[in-house]
């Protein structure tokens, strides 16, 4: 299993989500934890969406104004649970 941790800065630009998109896949990351993202639960879900369609995620958006933390897995190669109690205000 390949797990990567990246203080990312300036994830809300498309360059930059396309940099560590790019960079997951180009790894084969299993595994992958994005801290002081600053993105909106809206910027994670488009991230998600446009870049990461077959990867699950969760983040605390919900729990913040911005997600500080998004760790997003392919679940082709792993299997995650998420212990909720634990991380309140982490969104799915």
């Amino acid at each position: 299993m390949i797990v990567h941790c990246w203080n990312v800065r300036g994830l809300n630009s498309p360059l930059k989500q396309h940099e560590v998109s790019g960079l997951m896949k180009s790894k084969k990351l299993d595994v992958c934890g994005l801290l002081e993202t600053k993105l909106s639960l809206a910027k994670v879900a488009c991230l998600h969406k446009l870049r990461l369609k077959t990867w699950q995620f969760v983040s605390n958006a919900g729990a913040a104004a911005y997600a500080r933390i998004v760790v997003f897995w392919n679940p082709e190669t792993v299997k995650v649970e998420v212990f909720t109690p634990l991380l309140r205000g982490f969104m799915f």
